[in-house]
């Protein structure tokens, strides 16, 4: 039995994406083959081979589509809704995903048993169709992460007030949690195992790396954030407002393990291509002035775009990081007018210790907040890349964040290291055979720290080395440790925050007072 997922018809680049996040073997295919080859099926809207599909099904076969799809599948009516979000319920079989934002109209199925939403509708349908086995979206997943709206969010904190920043609209790091356990659920309905490449060198539960952007820092402010990293040997990414620094550029320079990239030239990020370009060459060249070389790019104010997103590719970056693109996320490779983007996303977490301050957060308060995100992560598994601001000082915080960091083992890392495994990690190619209890693995590099994640039906999981021939009776088959459960009052952090409209009207009088005076 091959497992590898099919994707259906060509249009098929969110998919793409979303499966070589997953790092699962794929092709895409518009003659479906049996189902001993396909070990799932991912029908996207833009087909209409209907018939074939119904073929696959009936031979046992297990299929991913949207509430649209199935309907003219199997003629099941369907309801359009408003879906705000849908949210993860514990002890549910999607309990991991999460809030999961859209935004958008969904068609239901009338017969829908998963995937709650705000108002407490069930939105998708897991169950056996035409003699297989189907899970239905109210959406289709490929075609809603290539959405790149974007809206400000509030995010979850014990302090009655919450912070926000602007970011992605749709969750894409939890859209990916949603199509990964979907597809992990239909493996197993036909007794397969689930194995796909992990997401973190060797098997690591989680990787660790802090990020700062140095706005309008002076000398002193930037020296000192960087005596306090090098005392907990925690390697950093510098991503450099030049214009502030230029008299100083030097000094980046002559930091002991560190990365520096580009922030910018002028602290701005335009809407379109001619702007952007010029900015970001004057910052190369400044760079190069004094011989540095960046192999990442940060935009200012996390905005991506278009626009910005063509000049980071034309100015040979290897990656950048807006969250206003993705955020709390593993990494990815955007699709830009069709095509996918050369230079990878890292997404980081949107909160910085500054938007903690701006809402009155004390130190303890701010400790709080981190620790809370990053005991999250690391028990759901996922990176933790936060990121800071040589001007906003708290110490404490900082030092809070590193000690928690040494205390769990956690493994740190600058963004272009994570960048390039990742990078090693998308280009290994995988095929899979299963023969119970045979697992026959054919890999196009041996690399030592690209590692496997097997899943059971039974639900136990081993993540290891992908050996050309893995025997499951001789693997320490564990139990799947246990995801951090949402709040119970995760509900408010969709609710009106008060505090947003009240800061961007300090913003614009401040920026009119500054500009008379």
């Amino acid at each position: 039995m091959v497992l590898k997922i099919g994707i259906l018809g060509e249009n098929s680049a969110g998919w793409r994406l979303l499966l070589e996040q997953v790092g699962i073997p794929y092709k895409v295919v518009t003659n479906i083959p049996g189902t001993d080859e396909l070990s799932v099926l991912i029908v996207p809207d833009s087909v209409n081979e209907n018939n074939s599909v119904r073929d696959y099904l009936s031979n046992g076969g297990a299929i991913i589509c949207s509430g649209r799809k199935y309907s003219q599948l199997s003629g099941t009516k369907t309801a359009q809704t408003f879906i705000k979000y849908l949210l993860g319920e514990k002890d549910s079989k999607f309990s991991g995903i999460g809030m999961l934002d859209v935004g958008l109209v969904g068609n239901i199925p009338s017969h829908a048993n998963i995937l709650r939403t705000s108002y407490g509708q069930f939105t998708g349908y897991l169950g056996e169709y035409g003699g297989g086995n189907v899970i239905v979206l109210p959406f289709d997943a490929g075609e809603v992460v290539l959405d790149n709206r974007t809206t400000t969010k509030s995010f979850y904190s014990n302090h009655n007030r919450l912070p926000f920043e602007q970011v992605s609209w749709v969750s894409k790091g939890n859209l990916l949690k949603l199509v990964s356990r979907s597809l992990e659920i239909l493996h197993h309905q036909r007794g397969l195992p689930f194995v796909h490449k992990w997401y973190f060198p060797k098997d690591s539960q989680t990787i660790f790396s802090w990020r700062i952007d140095t706005d309008y820092a002076n000398k002193r402010e930037i020296e000192h954030l960087y005596n306090l990293i090098k005392s907990y040997e925690v390697p950093a990414t510098w991503f450099v407002d030049i214009k502030s620094q230029k008299e100083f550029l030097p000094m980046f320079k002559q930091m002991e393990g560190q990365e520096i990239g580009i922030h910018c030239y002028a602290h701005e990020t335009y809407e379109d291509y001619e702007r952007n370009i010029v900015n970001i060459r004057m910052a190369i060249e400044s760079f190069a002035n004094v011989g540095l070389r960046a192999s990442g790019f940060a935009a200012p104010f996390g905005k991506w775009n278009s626009g910005i997103s063509q000049v980071i590719n034309e100015c040979g970056f290897d990656y950048s990081s807006e969250f206003s693109y993705d955020y709390d996320n593993v990494p990815s490779f955007p699709i830009v007018v069709e095509k996918k983007s050369a230079a990878m996303q890292l997404p980081v977490h949107p909160i910085s210790i500054g938007s903690l301050r701006r809402l009155g957060f004390e130190e303890s308060m701010m400790i709080q907040y981190y620790h809370r995100l990053m005991e999250t992560k690391l028990m759901n598994r996922e990176p933790v890349i936060l990121y800071h601001h040589p001007k906003n000082g708290n110490d404490a915080v900082v030092k809070s964040i590193f000690e928690f960091v040494k205390s769990h083992n956690m493994k740190t890392y600058r963004m272009i290291d994570y960048a390039n495994w990742w990078k090693r990690r998308h280009q290994l190619k995988m095929e899979l055979i299963f023969e119970n209890p045979m697992l026959n693995i054919n890999v196009s590099s041996m690399e030592s720290d690209l590692w496997i994640r097997i899943v059971q039906p039974d639900g136990r999981e081993i993540i290891t080395e992908p050996q050309s021939m893995i025997n499951f009776k001789e693997l320490r088959w564990m139990k799947q440790p246990e995801q951090c459960p949402l709040p119970t009052d995760i509900y408010r952090i969709r609710k009106f925050n008060p505090w947003i409209p009240m800061i961007h009207l300090q913003d614009k009088i401040s920026k009119i007072y500054f500009q008379r005076h």
